[in-house]
This record gives C-alpha cells, sequence and structure tokens, in this order.
C-alpha cells in the first residue's frame, strides 16, 4: 500500500510541478480577480471597476499573445 501511496504521491506532485503549474497559475489569475471584479461592482466607487477592468483588459492580451507565440514558436522546435 506504501508503493501506491508514493506512486500518487509522484503522479500528483509532476501534475502539479510539471503540467499542472499552468492550470493552478491560470485558476490564480484568473479565480481572485473574478471575485474582486464583482466585489468592485457592488460598491459605488468607479475607481476599483476601472482598475480590474484594466486587469482582464491586459489578461486577456497576455493570453492572446502567449497563444500565437507559442503557435509560433512549435515550427522552430
Amino acid at each position: 500500500s506504501y508503493v501506491v501511496v508514493g506512486l500518487g504521491v509522484i503522479t500528483f506532485l509532476y501534475l502539479l510541478f510539471g503540467y499542472g503549474v499552468q492550470i493552478l497559475t491560470n485558476m490564480i489569475c484568473f479565480a481572485y480577480p473574478m471575485y474582486r471584479s464583482f466585489k468592485a461592482l457592488e460598491t459605488k466607487e468607479e475607481d476599483d471597476d476601472t482598475q480590474w477592468l484594466t486587469y482582464w483588459v491586459i489578461f486577456a492580451y497576455f493570453n492572446m499573445l502567449e497563444y500565437f507565440v507559442d503557435f509560433i514558436l512549435s515550427y522552430f522546435s
């Protein structure tokens, strides 16, 4: 049973620090700002709305940039 648990832990760590890193960072970069954006919409101030709208525009820009750069660089490897 220790072998199965050990393999499970190794698999989890590989996913966490291997391919799972991208999922984890996307969740951090998406979940918290989404929560804060909804909270900002509930306030009457416009400064926080502008701040989080700016965040989402920059986030979308970098996601699109990453997609195209990855597509272009895939031809060179």
